[in-house]
């Protein structure tokens, strides 16, 4: 019963970790922030422009076809789309780089989990201990008891004349 509810314990742990990294890499604004640093960096610099997320919110915000919104005027929306709708280079490097960031974390992770399993013990040296002693005295405790009917059969055996 213990071995099989640890082992369910262990799976939600582990669909824990992927679900958190996913959460991470999919939901927040880290990711394409890093990779739209990364690529503009050395343009901006060179314009003289140190800020490295110069542009950032423009370059995020997608236009909405006047066909989207049935009005004449321009709408933007959070995505990365070219003027057509479709998704742009930008949208599919980040893609990549978020299924990237899944693997790596969930491996960090798993990782740190199996070394604190490993430099952890399940049982504390204590609780090893008493359960040693009390080992140790069950079979000294047997072993008396063993010896005692072995005793005892032997002088029930001498004093019938059988043995």
């Amino acid at each position: 019963y213990q071995r099989r509810v640890r082992g369910i314990l262990s799976a939600v742990g582990k669909i824990a970790i992927v679900c958190n990294a996913g959460i991470i890499a999919f939901t927040s604004d880290f990711l394409p922030m890093m990779l739209y640093a990364y690529e503009n960096s050395e343009k901006y610099s060179a314009m003289g422009i140190q800020e490295r997320l110069y542009g950032y919110v423009n370059f995020s915000l997608a236009y909405a076809s006047p066909d989207m919104t049935g009005k004449n005027y321009t709408c933007r929306y959070w995505a990365y789309r070219d003027k057509d709708g479709k998704h742009n280079f930008f949208f599919w490097k980040l893609f990549s780089v978020q299924l990237l960031f899944v693997i790596f974390f969930e491996h960090i992770v798993f990782g740190i989990v199996k070394l604190i399993d490993v430099v952890i013990p399940d049982i504390p040296g204590s609780v090893q201990l008493k359960i040693d002693i009390d080992e140790t005295i069950a079979k000294l405790v047997l072993d008396e008891e063993s010896e005692n009917k072995v005793n005892a059969a032997t002088m029930t055996d001498n004093e019938t004349g059988t043995g």
